[in-house]
């Protein structure tokens, strides 16, 4: 049949070529094999001819109109329409082209002129109907578009497109589950409907199910490979996943096939997919073109670029941009929260606190609000109105991992502030790390901040696991290794507590603590030589530390060595440590009261207690330098005062 068709088409343009002048009937044939092949500017210049009789105006005019619809030539169509429904009003073929045609170019309250008429003279059509319903739809009048996609389901139930319709509207109007219920029919239907793979897959994007919505935007492609707000919509559930290669590929192909007067959304969702995969310069770049293109009046760009801007640490320019966000769009809410999000960071706290307050006091109640806010009242150390604002940011976002951290925190300043009760707030803090650990478990920062709390506790096991899974996880952080020395020197087990303090050294030759444990720890085991390297080590890295001095006069004493000690003692005073200096005054006393010293001995002992006069071992020092001075009365009343108070250690 295909064969004798083309074979008549051939004899047909052959005999227009000799100069045989084709009938109507004849150039309406050669149309309608044109058209059957698809080749429709062909079709139209045969129909255009057989147009021209009467005969065949109405038929060819019909066939004329749909191949200008399959070029997407809607005018053209519309046009046509027009001028035969002008003369017969009634051609039902040509009023329902013409709906078509006002539908694809939005004129949409005439195509529901067109496909109102038609439902009137064909009330049971289901594609009349599901036309009139889309034109429902597109005009914003769900009621009326749901009441029709009904009507064709309750006419076919298994009518592909009425489902599509139906789901279509469910989505507009946010209800997903009714949506996704029809959107599901439709392609159970009929499975290559593309359409309805776009629409289930921007419902899966709502619902953050990405992997799913990727797969439906991927089929839909596969049909339509140009379609830019599917390549856009794949970008941005691919950009969910962290497919960040994938993603940016999607954006570019939207961009692509996307009139360049609208490609401001695709960059903007390019440049944050740049910011979240942390190509900040990129992202830079790419926000700059666009401010360029697009003026200075867009308050969200200048919003992103401050983003990017935090990101490289360049503060004063990023708070400048969110600043002008703010400036151009007052209310602009994600420009007030990213300057919170400064200032609750870097200061002024009370500034930051001051936005939230707004925003929360005007209904604009986020995670992020409550966050922010929770952030500025811990650093001005109203640690109980942190927890609850840390406690709400959680209750509208249960995977905030950073509020459970704050929190926690917050929990542990209040234990520090309490008197009693402490172990329940540190408890509080556990189960706060436990949860960041639930939803972040690859974090080794979290397992080292729940340790060092079992570590409080005593609950020595579970903090070596936590310090063991930190270590595991990150093997060059040499905290890691310092605090899982502390239990195990807490648990004298000096070995392997010297071997893990020498770990933390080998990961950071800087780590001043991690000499000051190790140092401790070879006193314990009296191995003074290394104990006085390490002290010394300390001393280099931080020469203005009076303790380092004292404890290091400790190493000296043992190895006995006293001037040594004097010296450190010395140095250690004229470093003013505070309130320990009664204790280096004492030691100094001791010492040179070892050495027969004693009326040097005496002085030193007489300003320690003069300086903290509450320590049981002064007096008890000072009664026996008295006895050796043969002093026996002052001896005897220090010695009756050092008992009555406590010991010092």
């Amino acid at each position: 049949m295909i064969q004798h068709h083309c074979f008549l088409y051939f004899v047909i343009l052959c005999l227009g070529t000799l100069g045989f002048s084709q009938t109507p009937a004849e150039s309406y044939q050669a149309g309608q094999i044109c058209f059957g092949q698809k080749d429709y500017v062909n079709a139209i210049r045969h129909f255009e001819k057989a147009m021209l009789t009467p005969e065949y105006e109405i038929l060819a005019g019909i066939y004329t109109a749909k191949s200008y619809a399959e070029l997407q030539k809607y005018g053209e169509v519309i046009s046509i329409c027009s001028r035969i429904l002008e003369q017969s009003p009634k051609q039902i073929d040509l009023l329902y082209e013409r709906g078509k045609a006002y539908k694809a170019i939005l004129q949409s309250q005439r195509a529901r002129a067109d496909f109102e008429e038609l439902r009137l003279l064909y009330p049971n059509n289901i594609f009349v109907r599901y036309h009139l319903g889309d034109c429902y739809a597109q005009l914003k009048l769900n009621d009326l578009a749901i009441l029709e996609f009904q009507k064709v389901i309750s006419f076919c139930p298994d009518f592909a497109l009425g489902h599509l319709g139906l789901g279509m509207v469910y989505l507009a109007e946010e209800k997903l589950d009714l949506a996704q219920q029809h959107l599901d029919l439709a392609l159970q239907f009929q499975p290559d409907l593309a359409l309805a793979h776009h629409q289930l897959g921007k419902l899966l994007l709502k619902s953050f199910k990405f992997p799913e919505a990727i797969e439906h935007f991927q089929v839909m492609l596969l049909q339509d490979s140009q379609n830019p707000e599917a390549w856009h919509l794949l970008g941005k559930a691919l950009q969910q996943q962290k497919e960040w290669q994938k993603a940016l590929a999607a954006y570019t192909k939207a961009l692509q096939y996307t009139p360049e007067a609208q490609h401001l959304p695709i960059l903007s969702d390019k440049a944050l997919l740049l910011y979240e995969s942390k190509q900040w310069e990129l992202a830079l770049a790419d926000i700059n073109v666009l401010l360029k293109h697009y003026g200075e009046t867009n308050a969200r760009l200048y919003y992103q670029r401050g983003l990017v801007l935090m990101e490289l640490k360049q503060t004063k320019a990023a708070l400048e941009d969110l600043k002008k966000a703010i400036d151009i769009e007052p209310n602009f809410v994600d420009g007030q929260l990213a300057l919170a999000n400064i200032y609750s960071q870097e200061g002024p706290y009370h500034s930051a606190k001051l936005i939230c307050d707004k925003l929360i006091t005007r209904g604009q109640v986020s995670a992020p609000a409550y966050l922010y806010r929770a952030r500025a009242l811990f650093q001005l150390k109203a640690y109980k109105d942190a927890v609850e604002d840390f406690t709400a940011s959680i209750q509208l976002q249960a995977a905030l991992t950073e509020a459970y951290l704050g929190r926690a925190e917050a929990y542990l300043k209040i234990a520090e502030q309490s008197l009693v009760q402490i172990d329940q707030w540190y408890e509080k803090a556990l189960y706060d790390l436990s949860k960041a650990i639930a939803w972040e478990p690859q974090t080794a920062s979290h397992y080292n901040k729940r340790g060092r709390i079992y570590y409080f506790l005593k609950q020595y096991e579970r903090a070596t696991q936590d310090f063991d899974e930190a270590i595991r996880l990150q093997p060059e952080t040499a905290d890691f290794y310092y605090y899982r020395g502390n239990v195990k020197q807490t648990l004298k087990c000096w070995r392997d507590a010297i071997d893990d303090f020498t770990l933390a050294i080998e990961k950071n030759p800087q780590h001043l603590n991690a000499y000051v444990a190790r140092a401790r720890t070879h006193f314990q085991v009296k191995d003074y030589d290394n104990s006085l390297a390490d002290y010394t080590k300390a001393i280099a890295l931080n020469p203005q530390e009076p303790k380092l001095y004292f404890l290091r006069s400790k190493i000296f004493w043992e190895m006995k060595n006293p001037q040594k000690a004097l010296q450190d003692l010395q140095q250690a005073i004229a470093l003013k440590p505070g309130d320990e200096i009664g204790i280096y005054y004492h030691f100094q006393g001791k010492i040179l009261a070892e050495i027969g010293e004693y009326e040097k001995a005496l002085t030193e002992i007489t300003k320690a207690i003069e300086l903290q006069p509450d320590y049981k071992e002064f007096y008890e020092l000072r009664s026996m330098i008295y006895r050796k001075l043969n002093r026996v009365k002052e001896a005897e009343e220090d010695l009756k005062t050092a008992q009555n108070l406590e010991p010092l250690h």
